[in-house]
């Protein structure tokens, strides 16, 4: 079976910074993810542009586990792990 484990983050860019109404403050988030196999670990991030948040990033780092699967031949069965709901 392979594991991959996936992750989201964000931070506020600026506390003084807003969008245009004034309401909403700047985030800008990353996402991650691991993957196990009995023959090693591969471990892929990347950047999301502002604004952003880290729901955008817990979604994508899915979503980029599961075109890792779909780019791979490997037959077998996998599981995918995210702290988020």
């Amino acid at each position: 079976m392979i594991e991959i484990y996936t992750d989201g983050a964000s931070t506020q860019v600026n506390k003084s910074t807003y969008i245009a109404d004034g309401e909403i403050p700047l985030f800008e988030a990353g996402w991650a993810l691991c993957v196990a196999t009995g023959k090693g670990t591969i471990v892929r991030y990347g950047y999301l542009p502002v604004p952003s948040s880290n729901n955008r990033g817990e979604l994508i780092a899915v979503i980029e586990a599961l075109e890792f699967i779909a780019s791979t031949s490997v037959n077998d069965t996998f599981k995918i792990y995210s702290d988020s709901q």
